[in-house]
């Protein structure tokens, strides 16, 4: 009786399943793997209820706004009950920290004016960019922090800005993207949210000053931006929200379709039901994203369709040279990326390894599927460098044949990294174990030999073309 709906964590090792009958909801996890595994999954259909563990009859946290993060030994289960109205226990609540409080008179100008100003430098900033991972000092101490500039972008009480801050931390400084705006609502101290920065007063009202990157009001901000090609002038600076394109009008931005995806280290990106990807980058870079740069072309110039298409994008101009604040990609459904497959892949040859006889000759199933993957993989990854070598009369992306000088150059990064290797070498070599050191003294033996062998490798020329490096592309970035 009822329905079965299945949830798609990122972890394609753990499968998640719901049973609903009239009130009733199950939700079972199951880990598939011989090794223990985390999993997010997105159970925003049901945020305030509460997990109860029904093996052991144990609540578990509280459903928030969040992918849900589950840790399942090896082939271990949860099996739970999301229940309705559970009351807390005491010794469950933890006393959120103290919160700073400002006081607006009169919109942004009051928050970013004298003493109001002073406390978010130097008490509020400092703290909350070294608590998120996509700082790069996360966790150190001694952050100096200072507002450089700050973006309207809604109007309100006070409205949503977007706002550039200045941090120095012990190795360098770097300019932050902060979306904030003021909810007036009393603050829930038994709710840890890291999206708050500081409580916030106009005489009897209360509320809190947030970061809403991940915010379904500040979502639906910039896609109606960018599907109007607005632009916003704030001083010397001005930001651009341009479309790729005609931009589709799809679907409503509820808070039930924006869903926060946290397995990015330097930026935050949120997904919008099945239609939208939408990331910020969070520390500002100057010049030309070849993110944008290179999703444009494949979807506009090429029209490659085996990449999510690119949208949208917005940018910060100041003194004409571009900085990425954001960009928007058409979602596409898939299990996971190459690289969980991989590792999924090796789980089950492993354990399809240690269960067969010494003696037996059968051939590998795992093997034999993961090598017909990788043949898709590799023609894919072909047919992407085919499209980004297509368009001889593009400047930026055309083609060039292979001199000599080139191969030469080749050869001697090559070397150049090599002989850094031998050097390293001997220096480990003493704690290493016996057969490393058998290991290490046979390459060491090729040290002087190596160029002679490089440069035989090498033809004096090659009748072929080189395209520009496009950047980083591994395994994690292929959607399967």
């Amino acid at each position: 009786r009822g329905s079965l709906s299945f949830i798609r964590p990122t972890n394609r090792s753990v499968l998640v399943y719901v049973r609903q009958y009239q009130g009733d909801v199950l939700l079972c996890v199951a880990n598939l793997s011989r090794s223990a595994q985390a999993a997010e999954i997105d159970l925003s259909p049901w945020r305030g209820r509460t997990p109860l563990e029904l093996l052991g009859n144990k609540d578990f946290p509280p459903i928030g706004d969040r992918p849900y993060v589950v840790t399942l030994a090896p082939y271990g289960f949860f099996w739970f009950q999301l229940c309705e109205n559970i009351e807390k226990r005491a010794d469950a609540l933890s006393i959120a920290p103290e919160l700073e409080t400002l006081v607006v008179t009169d919109g942004w100008p009051s928050l970013l004016q004298s003493r109001s100003k002073q406390i978010l430098e130097s008490d509020v900033l400092p703290g909350f960019l070294s608590s998120h991972r996509w700082f790069a000092e996360r966790g150190s101490s001694g952050v100096q922090a200072r507002i450089a500039a700050t973006i309207p972008l809604k109007a309100g009480d006070p409205g949503t800005v977007l706002t550039l801050v200045e941090a120095t931390g012990k190795r360098e400084t770097s300019t932050y993207l902060l979306p904030l705006t003021v909810k007036w609502q009393r603050f829930d101290r038994s709710q840890r949210n890291p999206n708050v920065l500081a409580a916030v007063r106009r005489g009897p009202r209360e509320g809190v000053m947030l970061d809403v990157t991940a915010d379904a009001e500040f979502i639906s901000v910039v896609l109606d931006k960018v599907r109007a090609a607005e632009t916003i002038e704030a001083g010397n600076l001005r930001l651009e929200f341009r479309p790729v394109g005609e931009f589709p009008a799809l679907g409503p931005v509820t808070a039930e379709t924006v869903r926060a995806v946290n397995a990015e280290q330097s930026n935050t990106t949120a997904l919008v039901g099945s239609d939208y990807v939408v990331k910020l980058f969070r520390r500002r870079d100057r010049g030309i994203n070849p993110e944008i740069e290179i999703g444009r072309f494949l979807t506009e110039t090429a029209s490659f369709a085996n990449t999510p298409a690119l949208l949208g994008a917005v940018q910060l101009i100041e003194n004409d040279e571009p900085s990425a604040i954001a960009v928007v990609h058409r979602f596409v459904e898939n299990q996971g990326d190459a690289w969980g497959a991989t590792t999924a892949c090796l789980d089950r040859y492993v354990e399809e390894q240690r269960l067969l006889p010494a003696d037996s000759s059968s051939e590998s199933q795992e093997q034999g599927a993961y090598l017909r993957l990788m043949g898709h993989v590799g023609k894919r990854l072909a047919e992407m460098q085919l499209a980004l070598a297509s368009r001889a009369d593009v400047a930026d992306f055309a083609p060039e044949p292979i001199t000599p000088d080139d191969l030469k150059a080749w050869a001697g990064a090559t070397l150049e990294r090599a002989n850094r290797l031998f050097e390293e070498l001997p220096k480990r070599r003493a704690g290493m174990s016996e057969a490393d050191r058998e290991l290490t003294d046979k390459l060491l033996h090729y040290a002087e030999r190596l160029p002679a062998l490089v440069n035989a490798m090498l033809p004096e020329s090659i009748a072929a073309m080189k395209i520009r490096h496009h950047g980083d592309f591994h395994l994690g970035q292929m959607l399967m």
